[in-house]
C-alpha cells in the first residue's frame, strides 16, 4: 500500500495570503489562523491553484478548534 501523496506547492502562498490579510486588517493573530486554515484548505485539494471565498474562510475559522484532526 502507497502512501498518500500531497501536492504542497502551494502551501507557503496560501499562508502567506493568511498573514497579509491579517496585517492588512491590523490583526496579526488574526493573520496567522487565516494562514494557517488557507494552509491546510491547500493541502485538501490538488494543484497549484487554492480559491477559497471569505466567507468559507470565515465559516472555517469559527469552526475551528484549533487542534489538528486526525
Amino acid at each position: 500500500m502507497t502512501e498518500p501523496r500531497f501536492d504542497v506547492t502551494t502551501i507557503g502562498d496560501a499562508m502567506a495570503a493568511g498573514i497579509i490579510l491579517g496585517w492588512l486588517a491590523g490583526d496579526f493573530a488574526l493573520g496567522l489562523r487565516s494562514g494557517a486554515a488557507l494552509a491546510a484548505l491547500a493541502l485538501r485539494r490538488h494543484g497549484d491553484v487554492v480559491t477559497c471565498r471569505p466567507v468559507e474562510l470565515t465559516q472555517l475559522l469559527a469552526t475551528s478548534t484549533g487542534h489538528p484532526l486526525r
